[in-house]
């Protein structure tokens, strides 16, 4: 995120308006996270078209988690169920900037109660990521930012 937008990064406005991997633009917002610095700054270069320096300077931020129900599309048993369940390859899953299927899923993820969905992510193949729709977090749930820096690339 660039560093003029630091206050907003726990908001989840600009995924609202342009939709994510699991959230239709327009439909409902997502905050998404990723399991390292590096999967982050691979996430935000592949939607920036490969160009980091028309984000510069870039802050990530660092957050505390406790969500209850989290649809874990790490889990080769889940994936499993909803290959077959849907009659799709996980293949089609996965591809970067084809979403209509994986936000199909995360539009039914949240009529089922989930609070977010776990995945692989597509930019840094190895590394995990989670959408969080924060607006249907449990009372026991909680996201809190423990941090915001400066990243140097």
């Amino acid at each position: 995120m660039s560093q003029k937008r630091s206050q907003e990064i726990e908001s989840i406005h600009a995924s609202l308006v342009r939709g994510g991997r699991f959230n239709p633009p327009l439909a409902f917002g997502a905050l998404h996270l990723g399991e390292s610095e590096k999967s982050c700054l691979d996430e935000v270069k592949s939607h920036a078209g490969g160009d980091l320096d028309i984000l510069r300077p870039l802050v990530i931020g660092v957050f505390h988690l406790h969500l209850s129900k989290v649809l874990d599309l790490t889990d080769s048993k889940v994936l499993a169920v909803l290959v077959n369940a849907l009659k799709i390859k996980l293949t089609d899953l996965m591809r970067p900037g084809h979403h209509a299927l994986s936000q199909r899923i995360g539009r039914v993820a949240r009529e089922l109660g989930y609070e977010g969905v776990l995945f692989h992510s597509a930019a840094r193949p190895g590394n995990k990521n989670l959408a969080v729709f924060v607006d249907l977090l449990e009372k026991k749930s909680s996201v809190k930012k423990a941090s915001v820096r400066r990243v140097t690339i």
